[in-house]
């Protein structure tokens, strides 16, 4: 499981639409994305669904299999 306690959800989330995403992305992608939620309306749905979709990452970059080295 990404997250052991409940809270941690809840505190990912919320500093990822704190900050929209400033740490997360490269700046001129967080550009990029700026322009798109801005230009998307007041409602800032964008945002929902960018947040969703980075938890699925996430989710799926957890299971992948970890490579196991040989040693010599």
């Amino acid at each position: 499981m990404i997250f052991s306690n409940p809270g941690d959800v809840h505190v990912c989330c919320s500093r990822w639409v704190r900050l929209l995403f400033g740490r997360e992305f490269p700046m001129q992608d967080l550009l990029m994305l700026w322009d798109a939620i801005f230009a998307d309306g007041i409602s800032f749905d964008l945002v929902d669904y960018v947040f969703v979709a980075m938890l699925l990452y996430i989710k799926n970059a957890s299971e992948w299999p970890v490579p196991v080295s040989s040693s010599p």
